[in-house]
């Protein structure tokens, strides 16, 4: 009986054993991910994403603070020249502007009785009826009385400007496009209280990183597809930025649009820029490696792929990528053609992680 038992234990124990290892087994199966290869292009042409922007948007605040008495537009609503836009509570400033021109009409007249003493005193001074001495100190009053007239001029002009803060217009015809404030909120200075696009005049804005910069110029021709309005037309750089320190790295250009296309668009839209440049031949090889932008991992700042090694685990590959042009992105450096970049998808990926490679068409 006792051996039974012991026979027992150790086909148990086998079985144990047996279970384990193909847990194990199990647990150390490379994961099954998907790869594909970068691809190399042609870089004759720059491809960039922009956006349809009016060629002059004003930001508009106020100097001083106070309520916000009345708003006089709402978002979208097209406003002329001149037109009242936001009124702000200027009662103070009122009674300010009535003190100046009370104390200017009392300026005023004892100005013209200074005017008179001091014609009159210079006739006397001619007929020898008064010393130079009398006439002297007629003059330094009329000089004085004529001085706080001044004053009360600048007073009174430096109160009609303060009032005059009170009361927002448009500087142009546009298109209200933002109203940051409500009836009875606190306007402060520097505060912007409503934005306004002049919806006249459009234009392309995109930005080029510093590799890209230096192959556009000013005057150069582009190829504009706005895909949401089914327009497709040529553009000429006007504007090519000299630095990237405020930008995050890339550099702004400004393209035209045609009148022919202009009453087409709207503010916002976004616009696909293609330039026709030269083949590069200097520091760089006269093409481009691309990935598909949902490949890219973000960790900190950087930007990386996981790319398979040679004895199949995953790697993760730090990079220096350029321009995204949608579901492309263009790699500087960091990565070769012959590198297998896994998709991402659901995978939750390591370094050293066994995988087994399927690749993607």
């Amino acid at each position: 009986m006792k051996n039974i038992v012991i026979a027992l234990f150790f086909f148990l124990s086998l079985a144990s054993c047996s279970n384990a290892d193909s847990s194990k087994k199990k647990d150390s199966s490379p994961l099954a991910v998907t790869t594909v290869y970068p691809q190399q292009e042609s870089i004759n042409q720059l491809i960039s994403t922009g956006q349809v922007v009016s060629s002059e948007t004003a930001r508009l605040g106020t100097r001083i603070m106070g309520y916000v008495d009345k708003v006089h537009v709402k978002q979208g609503e097209k406003v002329k020249k001149g037109e009242l836009l936001i009124s702000l509570s200027d009662t103070e400033l009122i009674a300010q502007e009535l003190q100046a021109k009370a104390m200017l009409r009392q300026a005023d007249q004892a100005y013209q009785v200074a005017l008179k003493d001091s014609a009159r005193y210079q006739e006397m001074l001619t007929r020898g009826s008064v010393s130079l001495k009398e006439f002297e100190n007629v003059q330094l009053q009329y000089q004085g009385i004529r001085a706080k007239k001044i004053a009360a001029q600048q007073q009174l002009h430096a109160a009609t400007a303060q009032r005059a803060y009170t009361q927002i217009v448009a500087p142009y015809a546009g298109t209200v496009v933002h109203v940051a404030v409500d009836e009875g909120s606190l306007a402060t200075p520097g505060m912007p209280l409503v934005t306004l696009e002049q919806s006249a005049r459009f234009v392309i804005h995109t930005q080029l990183n510093e590799s890209e910069i230096t192959r556009v110029e000013k005057g150069m021709s582009a190829a504009v597809r706005i895909e949401s309005a089914q327009l497709s037309f040529a553009a000429t750089i006007v504007e090519r930025s000299a630095s990237s320190v405020s930008t995050g790295g890339h550099y702004n250009v400004t393209l035209t649009v045609p009148d022919a296309v202009q009453q087409q668009l709207l503010s916002g839209m976004r616009a696909i820029v293609t330039f026709q440049v030269a083949s590069k031949v200097d520091s760089r090889a006269a093409s481009a490696i691309l990935i598909p932008t949902k490949t890219l991992i973000y960790k900190g700042g950087l930007v990386g792929v996981y790319v398979v090694t040679a004895n199949q685990q995953a790697l993760l590959r730090w990079l220096r990528i350029g321009s995204t042009n949608g579901e492309t992105t263009e790699v500087l450096s960091g990565l070769s053609v012959t590198d297998q970049v896994i998709v991402p998808a659901q995978h939750r990926l390591s370094n050293g992680l066994p995988v087994q490679t399927i690749q993607k068409d």
